[in-house]
């Protein structure tokens, strides 16, 4: 028995999903809010664009887009509020006329006011002076508007706003919160803190809490982090690019007008981190940071969280997306007592409105998580494809790769026994019954790393997975084999094998599988010059009752006359993995592609067939990721639509490379998420889905190009890391 079994949860400190809420919302997403629009109870979320498309908020859970403003040029900072007490939540933001207050009237109708037309940076709410109607806290900023010095305060007086100034250092950033715990709300600005006088609205005494940080433009965020009762502060420089400075916490003492000792988490790091969040986010009952760089930064742009250790006393940092963002805000979205991220870009070519649900378990109490089990950690020889089929005939699924099969134990974590089919059978092509006889039969080639045979064998399955080989088979006119499909092509009574191979210039061959393969003749011919030399996938594409040939970006339509080829995305070239499936539900075949892209990042892109097929589809991009060259498409979640799983093709570093599922969340392949299943195996034309334990749900198989891994992740069902999309 050469098989092993390595069974592993998939899990790291951290685990967050990824989920476009918008790819085209408001221009340049300055202003993000979160909190519970329609008063369903679930929080909503805001975003107000600098540059055009107004306000909008985004209803929970489907992320539906709903208009506040259509006009109007929004800043950096929104908060909700009700303001009027009619038990609907209003919004408080920043926009071209300065400080206004949208008042929610229901059924999304809204009503501008404009407050003060003084031009701020950022905003908060709380009730500083106990009147039980919430109060407005403003703050500009220096560095861009000679703005920063003056925090002002705004209190409802019967409609009317009455509007107090207090005099501060210089800089940016603005946090609320009882610093000294006597019941009224204290206000924070870089290195200083506001003592509140009660019912006055004069006297608030101004306090430092860091006297060593001198970088005027921070971000703050409150919160205990040593676990001694006492609220804590942390800031981060928050801008401009270029310079360099400290992420640090400080320690509250017990009289918070004393000294506060700062403790430094990160040196050195780049003066872009325009977010700073305190929150549990690896559930272990200490409060972490959160930050994140904006894409200008002149170094690594990330999402990053600092996982505290020992009530502040140690820090582990973990990198959760390397894409920036701006102005994040941290909320429970899906209501499981963790917390997510919310934010984008405030400009650049990317400022898709993202979500990272954090699907970390609780420490101690585990969760269902996909369980990765290595088949075989050592293959012999390398492997272009992995093919499910039951082999030896007990009704469970095996698996093949290279020259090898794999029996079913029985149970994913069981020994799986290794078996060759047998020499010159070196790399697998195909399973299937090609003889009629009820077994499944394999089709492979000669081909060896550093060997260039692309001679064909037939191994004819006589029973229980034991194989007779006919080696006289024609060759190929290529290398080794890139794509391969199988299908009736011609004719109900012929089985056929469509061939791409890897090198350039050997076109498309088509492979006839005679009806008594171990006696008669098998021919092979050219059916196309041109070739994309990647993936091939068979369907009726245009709806004649005969199957199509997808090459990647291109298609080739089967008529009597011959194979034609259209074109589906001019625009984009190197397509490596592909799929047909119907996406959209539709009831047209859609296409779903991998670019090449070893080690570095690649586009992954459903199709949209339109109204005429040989027409030029609707790109729709899914999601980028390092070298998407391993994709398959199925249910994953059980929820009636499709998903696609990805396996990154990463050489360079292998240990970061990712298993990613992107769950359909509305049906349609018009929003996805991302699930992180696992990271730490390479993949190369991997990434199959099938039932493999019999469960009734979907697991992944795979295989990778510089390691002999046979890999194993097996679906926790519906209860695991995937979500059942709301009906």
């Amino acid at each position: 028995m050469h098989g092993c079994s390595n069974s592993q949860v998939a899990q790291e400190s951290l685990l967050f999903d990824k989920v476009i809420v918008d790819r085209n919302g408001p221009t340049d997403p300055w202003g993000k809010a979160s909190g519970d629009i329609n008063g369903d109870g679930r929080p909503d979320l805001l975003v107000g664009g600098h540059g055009g498309r107004g306000l909008v908020w985004y209803e929970n859970p489907r992320w539906n887009k709903h208009v506040i403003d259509a006009s109007g040029s929004f800043g950096t900072d929104i908060e909700v509020a009700d303001l009027d007490g009619d038990g609907r939540m209003d919004v408080v933001g920043l926009r071209n006329e300065g400080l206004v207050w949208y008042r929610n009237l229901g059924n999304d109708k809204w009503q501008m006011t404009t407050i003060d037309d003084v031009g701020l940076h950022d905003i908060e709410i709380a009730d500083l002076d106990h009147d039980g109607r919430p109060d407005i806290i403003g703050r500009g900023q220096t560095s861009f508007r000679n703005t920063g010095h003056t925090v002002y305060l705004y209190s409802n007086r019967g409609g009317n706003w009455q509007r107090t100034a207090i005099e501060v250092p210089k800089g940016e950033g603005l946090k609320e919160a009882d610093l000294d715990q006597d019941g009224w709300t204290d206000i924070i600005v870089n290195g200083h803190w506001l003592r509140n006088p009660g019912k006055a609205t004069e006297g608030w005494k101004l306090n430092r809490f860091a006297p060593d940080w001198t970088w005027p433009d921070a971000c703050i965020d409150v919160g205990d982090i040593n676990g001694d009762g006492r609220p804590d502060i942390v800031m981060s420089p928050a801008e401009p690019a270029g310079g360099q400075y400290r992420l640090s916490w400080f320690e509250a003492p017990r009289n918070p007008r004393n000294s506060w000792t700062e403790h430094i988490v990160a040196g050195n790091v780049e003066t872009t981190r325009h977010f700073v969040g305190l929150a549990d986010f690896d559930r272990d009952g200490q409060l972490d940071i959160a930050t994140a760089t904006m894409h200008q930064s002149a170094g690594p742009v990330g999402i990053e969280v600092y996982l505290n250790g020992r009530l502040g006393k140690e820090w582990s940092k973990r990198t959760i997306a390397d894409t920036g963002s701006h102005n994040m805000r941290i909320v429970d979205v899906d209501g499981d007592s963790d917390p997510d991220l919310f934010g984008a870009n405030w400009s650049g070519p990317d400022q898709q409105v993202l979500l990272w649900v954090n699907q970390t378990c609780s420490p101690g109490k585990g969760c269902p998580s996909w369980r990765r089990h290595v088949i075989d950690s050592n293959r012999p020889g390398k492997a272009v494809f992995i093919v499910p089929g039951d082999i030896d005939g007990d009704g469970r699924v095996d698996i093949a790769a290279g020259g090898f099969w794999y029996r079913n134990p029985g149970r994913p974590d069981g020994i799986w026994e290794r078996h060759a089919f047998g020499y010159p059978a070196n790399d697998l092509v195909v399973l299937a019954d090609l003889d009629g006889d009820g077994d499944t039969d394999a089709v492979l080639t000669r081909w060896r790393e550093n060997n260039a045979d692309s001679r064909f064998v037939f191994a004819e399955n006589r029973g229980r997975g034991k194989f007779k080989l006919r080696t006289d088979l024609p060759a190929g006119a290529g290398d080794f084999l890139q794509g391969r499909a199988l299908g009736h092509f011609s004719s109900a009574s012929k089985l056929q094998l469509a061939l791409s191979w890897h090198v350039g210039g050997k076109g498309i061959e088509l492979m006839t599988i005679p009806p008594e393969p171990m006696k008669d003749a098998w021919k092979i011919e050219k059916i196309a010059t041109y070739s994309q030399d990647e993936a091939l996938s068979s369907g009726d594409i245009d709806g004649d009752g005969r199957l199509d040939l997808l090459l990647g970006t291109v298609w080739l339509r089967n008529s009597p006359e011959g194979w034609a080829r259209f074109t589906i995305d001019p625009s984009r070239t190197n397509p490596d993995r592909n799929r047909l499936a119907d996406i959209n539900r539709d009831g047209k075949l859609d296409a779903v592609v991998g670019f090449e892209a070893i080690s570095r990042k690649g586009e992954v892109i459903w199709y949209e067939q339109g109204p005429v097929a040989t027409q030029p589809w609707i790109a729709h991009p899914i999601a980028t990721v390092i070298g998407p060259m391993s994709l398959d498409v199925a249910d994953f979640d059980g929820d009636g639509d499709l998903d696609v799983v990805v396996g990154e093709h990463n050489l360079e570093h292998p240990d970061m490379a990712r298993l990613l599922l992107f769950e359909n969340l509305d049906g349609r392949g018009g929003r996805w998420r991302e699930h992180v299943l696992y990271t730490g195996d390479e993949h190369h034309d991997g990434a199959i889905a099938v039932d493999i334990d019999g469960d009734g749900d979907v697991d992944i198989v795979s295989i990778g190009w510089e390691h002999g891994k046979v890999l194993l992740y097996e679906n926790p069902g519906l209860h695991g890391t995937v979500t059942k999309r709301p009906k």
